[in-house]
């Protein structure tokens, strides 16, 4: 899961504060998906990462067979006809 990522074994003996956003962001979607809970509360999962690993994340997440709360400004997640949109204003 961590090649899946694009994350390199020298990212896990870093602190967090030599962490970009982006790494931070994929260290906590690597968490959640090992965890393999049956819920996901997803809070912008995608904001701090580039177009390519957004393309590759959004489409496991979507791929997933369990129930997932996505709260998401990203134009990602509506572009697919698998999930049902709200919008609250």
């Amino acid at each position: 899961m961590k090649t899946f990522l694009d994350l390199d074994d020298a990212i896990f003996s870093q602190t967090i504060k030599e962490l970009s956003g982006g790494e931070r962001q994929r260290i906590g979607l690597l968490i959640c998906f090992l965890l393999d809970r049956p819920v996901w509360l997803l809070d912008e999962p995608t904001a701090a990462i580039d177009d390519h690993m957004k393309k590759k994340v959004a489409d496991y997440i979507l791929d997933q067979d369990r129930t997932i709360i996505i709260i998401s400004h990203d134009s990602i997640f509506k572009e697919n006809k698998k999930i049902l949109v709200e919008r609250w204003e």
